[in-house]
């Protein structure tokens, strides 16, 4: 039982390093312990806490949010099944544990690595990778977490941490398969639409697309990737806009005027991405909606593709 566990948790570390480095986020910091500075209130059942482990650590310049760093404790919870009953109760353990490490981390030397000029606050949000390796690839853990109240200690605030499930890193690492097969001579950078912070922010500043997935993206239904490919003449970009969720004529709608907003200036062609996409069945919808749009010249721009989900498991070895 020992080594099978061992030999999971390897298995498991193995999966979140190729996945967060896939989302950008390189030079990891991994397997360290930080001192508790609040050993009571952070106890382990009856016993005073002495350190927390952290999985990995990630910083980096906020894309989104001039002058921010965003760090980032990372947990990875690798597990054969997920609970058949009331998930919710092993998610608050999960999510009071690293919590804890991130109230403490701030004020740990690893926090302060990365010092430049630029960098004006830290925001410190958390991240559990929750992943079951004998379930589908797109079960949906977040969807049964229900009810959640914070009752305990860190004065009753868990911060912001994000869950990612068998279906959010799936559906990322579909994306990562699809440009492979099908754009691999165009360069890939997540899009980043244009945020309130950035109103009063010097233009030249602000980044449209990068290599950094946003933290605040990574359990998004909806993902954006900017492709460019130079030629002699001029440059072709591309939006792709992926979605988690099943085709649907109204949320087809959404995504053309939301694309639309987004391309403004810019965009050869726009593809939308569904799952479950197949032309014979989706095919009137699409060009009901395409036809009842004012600007004709950028509807033609529109095309729609199926792409399929990943699978975590690839990422072992």
């Amino acid at each position: 039982m020992g080594e099978k566990s061992k030999s999971t948790g390897e298995a498991g570390e193995t999966v979140a390093k190729k996945f967060l480095e896939k989302l950008g986020w390189n030079n990891l910091l991994e397997g360290y312990d930080i001192k508790c500075l609040h050993s009571a209130e952070h106890r382990i059942n009856q016993s005073k806490r002495r350190t927390h482990g952290l999985d990995f650590f990630a910083s980096y310049e906020s894309p989104l949010i001039n002058h921010r760093l965003d760090c980032i404790p990372v947990s990875m919870k690798y597990r054969k099944e997920y609970p058949k009953k009331n998930p919710t109760a092993e998610f608050k353990d999960f999510i009071i544990d690293i919590s804890g490490a991130k109230e403490c981390l701030k004020y740990n030397n690893i926090a302060n690595l990365k010092k430049t000029k630029s960098i004006k606050q830290k925001k410190f949000s958390g991240v559990i990778l929750w992943l079951a390796y004998n379930e589908d690839q797109e079960t949906d853990i977040i969807e049964r977490i229900t009810d959640f109240r914070s009752t305990e200690t860190f004065d009753n605030n868990y911060g912001t941490v994000y869950l990612v499930d068998n279906k959010r890193a799936n559906f990322i690492l579909g994306i990562f398969d699809f440009l492979k097969s099908g754009y691999s001579d165009y360069q890939h950078e997540f899009f980043y639409p244009k945020t309130s912070y950035q109103l009063n922010q010097d233009i030249t500043t602000v980044r449209s697309s990068g290599e950094i997935l946003p933290l605040q993206f990574i359990n998004s239904s909806v993902i954006p990737i900017k492709l460019i490919k130079e030629q002699k003449s001029d440059s072709e970009e591309i939006l792709v806009l992926f979605s988690i969720t099943r085709f649907d004529r109204d949320h087809f709608t959404r995504f053309v005027g939301m694309s639309y907003s987004l391309t403004v200036g810019w965009g050869n062609k726009i593809i939308f991405c569904f799952p479950d996409y197949h032309k014979l069945t989706h095919e009137h919808s699409i060009s009901e909606v395409l036809h009842s749009f004012e600007d004709q010249k950028y509807a033609n721009k529109i095309e729609v593709r199926k792409f399929s989900f990943g699978d975590f498991r690839k990422l072992e070895d």
